[in-house]
């Protein structure tokens, strides 16, 4: 797999992150969600990805 296809798959991961983090009604739940987002987030980096300099700054993921 190259790159833009790990990049194109780790956009798909964050927004399954993100609609798990504004639907739960656990805090729990939503803190381990906003970890993992920013795991991703820096993993998209780390690739090379066009990401912000913080994952809150990211544009959210339609």
């Amino acid at each position: 797999m190259d790159a833009d296809e790990t990049i194109s798959q780790i956009d798909r991961a964050r927004a399954l992150v993100q609609g798990i983090r504004d639907t739960t009604d656990s805090p729990l739940v939503e803190r381990c969600m906003q970890l993992a987002e920013m795991n991703l987030h820096w993993a998209k980096w780390c690739l090379g990805g066009d990401v912000e300099i913080a994952p809150e700054l990211d544009e959210r993921l339609a």
